[in-house]
């Protein structure tokens, strides 16, 4: 689902990073790097707005609250556990837009369980409770999960 942002390369380039809300997200758009990256704007350990955090080279986003890091490019989180969503983005006519599709839910299941195994082995009762919440907002049982994760042990 492409959505206009409402945000013009011109000016995010002027601002750095800009918040927008669209279909109940925030997304933090950011110029780095001579390109435009689109994430979510909370942190998926604790939800502290992105936008509060700190940008470093090489396309690095911290969370300024327990300073977890993330490539802007992939979203995956180089110190801390779980990535941060990145969404698509398209240049038309100077205006960014953002693809919020959410990706396939058998895909969504597939990187949660697989996280919740490895939560269960490093003991982590946070991370094994955001991967058991991810996989309920895919629309998938807590219990079936939770046996799936125990039996792939």
């Amino acid at each position: 689902m492409r959505t206009a942002t409402g945000i013009t390369v011109e000016a995010l380039k002027a601002a750095g990073r800009k918040v927008v809300r669209r279909a109940g997200k925030q997304v933090l758009l950011i110029a780095a790097d001579g390109q435009v990256f689109a994430v979510a704007n909370r942190c998926p350990h604790e939800g502290y707005p992105l936008s509060e955090g700190t940008e470093g080279a090489g396309c690095v986003l911290t969370c300024n609250w327990h300073n977890w890091k993330f490539d802007l490019k992939t979203g995956e989180a180089l110190v801390g556990r779980d990535p941060v969503r990145t969404y698509a983005v398209e240049i038309v006519g100077g205006e960014i837009f953002v693809d919020l599709s959410d990706p396939p839910a058998e895909a969504q299941k597939e990187r949660a369980l697989k996280n919740l195994v490895l939560a269960i082995r490093c003991n982590d009762h946070a991370w094994m409770a955001r991967q058991v919440a991810r996989l309920e907002r895919a629309g998938f049982d807590a219990r079936v999960a939770l046996s799936a994760a125990i039996n792939a042990l």
